[in-house]
């Protein structure tokens, strides 16, 4: 987003100040929108037909969004989800390591990958990832599993590295396998990988009504860089 003091006909001069990003069928990623940005950025998207599921982004500026798309659609946003964005500083091993070894997930995995991210989507009240998007991530290498005897008992995934940044995400253990260090050691493993291919930044979100999680990205040695909301849209 170009900032309100720029000349709209400077070309390459103007200054950047925000971004904006959508991954459909996810909720609408904004950063900090400086003066009336947050509304003029509503404005943008209904005059364009644009109509994102909800908005993640700093409470301030997610709810300034929200409340501008509500005067101009009557769809309101519902807090969803409080989150809290981690960065990695330097990996602290765990200690004792688990049991297992980390495996890319390959094709054969495609029916287990499904079923843990349906599993997942389910615990935390969030819809079911598309069957396309969990296909096209085993096809090109970015998820992994943590196995024990032969038995997946934890997965992650990884974006692809973009300005060296990767995120991790999601990350998940069935309950009867918890409490057992997989996750954190899946992270862990995760990470290396993404490193692997020219990740020099890792970041994750995590939902701050989950103490457990929050412990362990810590214990890992990843560091809180702020705190976001999650605003759903419902009529």
């Amino acid at each position: 987003m170009q900032d309100d003091g720029a000349d709209p006909d400077a070309g390459a001069s103007r200054t950047v100040s925000a971004a904006v990003l959508q991954t459909p069928p996810h909720s609408l990623l904004i950063t900090a929108l400086p003066g009336r940005s947050a509304t003029q950025l509503a404005e943008a998207l209904a005059s364009r037909g644009v109509s994102p599921p909800g908005v993640n982004g700093a409470e301030k500026e997610a709810t300034q969004f929200a409340r501008a798309w509500h005067r101009l659609t009557g769809v309101f946003g519902q807090v969803s989800q409080r989150q809290r964005l981690y960065r990695l500083g330097e990996l602290v091993p765990q200690s004792p390591h688990p049991d297992g070894a980390a495996r890319v997930a390959t094709t054969a995995d495609a029916a287990v990958a499904r079923a843990l991210h349906a599993a997942f989507a389910a615990d935390v009240g969030q819809d079911d990832a598309p069957e396309r998007l969990i296909t096209a991530r085993v096809q090109s290498g970015h998820l992994m599993l943590w196995e024990v005897d032969g038995q997946p008992v934890s997965i992650a995934g990884v974006s692809p590295v973009i300005g060296g940044v990767a995120r991790i995400g999601p990350v998940y253990t069935p309950p009867r396998w918890r409490c057992r260090g997989y996750g954190g050691a899946v992270t862990a493993a995760i990470g290396e990988l993404a490193a692997r291919r020219g990740a020099t930044s890792l970041i994750l979100f995590t939902d701050l009504a989950n103490p457990q999680s929050n412990s362990l990205y810590l214990k890992l040695g990843y560091q809180p860089v702020e705190d976001r909301v999650l605003l759903l849209f419902r009529r």
